[in-house]
Parts: structure tokens; sequence; C-alpha cells
């Protein structure tokens, strides 16, 4: 798959993309259904239907079907009623800075290039976020971890699991701290790898909107 990724063009937006209502709102939005557990299974392999054929694009449709299932064994859609499933092919565009995430949570897959990086809330120098604002990821990420050896890098092909500020029950009210991963780039400046990435999410308010 990395020559197939290494051919596609990266975009500002998802590579391909579905968002689903599981649970009924009061007032409902207009022209939204709300979805069950066969219209999952649907968008499961809707969003990995441009990969190409064959086994890896079987097996990513049944990665995201048990993905969608973790997070919903997880959390109660009457509390996070949105969810939204990415596949997203990532060189440029990406979040470098170390930061937590406002939705509930959300589980993903890495196949090509590196995972993205996490750290323990007891490495995390929460006022530096502040501090640093503004200034590049090359000086805030030293800044807000300064261990770098206490940075946890999934293998690729790993399940990782992303709790965010609104996650239910979570302390403090902050997510895990986590960023993209430090990428190796060719005199261009330009990522020798692309990455692959699956992505699920689970969000109170429903996202883009």
């Amino acid at each position: 798959m990395a020559r197939w990724v290494r051919g596609q063009d990266e975009t500002r937006e998802s590579f391909a993309y579905e968002q689903l209502l599981l649970a009924t709102l009061r007032p409902p939005p207009p022209g939204v259904p709300v979805s069950g557990l066969d219209d999952v299974r649907a968008a499961c392999a809707r969003v990995t239907s441009a990969l190409p054929a064959g086994a890896f694009r079987d097996a990513m449709r049944a990665d995201a079907e048990a993905l969608s299932a973790l997070l919903l064994r997880l959390v109660c859609p009457d509390y996070a009623p949105w969810l939204t499933l990415q596949v997203d092919i990532i060189g440029h565009n990406a979040c470098s800075r170390w930061h937590q995430d406002n939705y509930v949570g959300r589980a993903m897959i890495t196949y090509v290039g590196p995972s993205t990086w996490l750290v323990d809330d007891r490495s995390v120098r929460y006022d530096q976020f502040q501090a640093t604002q503004g200034t590049p990821s090359a000086v805030s990420d030293p800044r807000i971890v300064p261990d770098y050896e206490s940075i946890h890098m999934p293998p690729p092909n790993a399940v990782v699991l992303i709790k965010g500020r609104l996650w239910p029950g979570i302390r403090g009210g902050v997510g895990i701290t986590h960023k993209a991963p430090n990428m190796r780039t060719d005199a261009r400046g330009d990522p020798v790898i692309k990455r692959l990435m699956l992505k699920v999410d689970l969000a109170v308010q429903r996202p883009g909107v």
C-alpha cells in the first residue's frame, strides 16, 4: 500500500469521509436520519470503497467496523450521538504541535507511516501550551514535553484510542496529549513518506457545523 499512497495527492479534506447520527436529538437536525448498526456497517464499506480492491480494502473495512463497535461499547450514543469515519492521506497537513482534542474520543489505525505520538499526563507541562502559543513546533514541543523518552510511539497497524476533553468522567476535563509524529523530509522539505490512517470519532456536537 505504501506505493499506492505515494501516488495519491494530499488534500486538506479527508480522502474519504462518512458521518452518522446514532441517537435521536431534540430538535432533530433537518434531513439527517438516525442510523442503526446496519447503517454503520454500510458507512464502513463506503468510506473504504475508494481504496484499491483486494484484501487490504477488505481488512480496513473490517477495522472500521471493529473501531466503531469499540467506541460504541465504551460511550453511550445518547451522550455522543455523532459518529464520523475518515480515511486520511497525510503529508504536510498534520497536527504537528502537542494538543488535546475537543471530541469525545477517537479510535484509529495508521497503516502506512509512523503512528500518532502520545504522552502520559505526568510528562506534560500544561503551562507551556499558552506560553508557547504561536511558536514553531520545534520550539514548543520540548517545552510542553521536555522528556523525549516519555513519548509513546505506537507501531504501524496498532489500534490507538484517544480520549478527548469530552470523554465521560475524564479527570480535569483534559484529554490525552498527542501530536503527529516528527517526519523525515527530503531536500525540498517534503515528507519522505505519506501516512495512511483510518479514524473513527465520537462527538457530542455535529462536527463541521
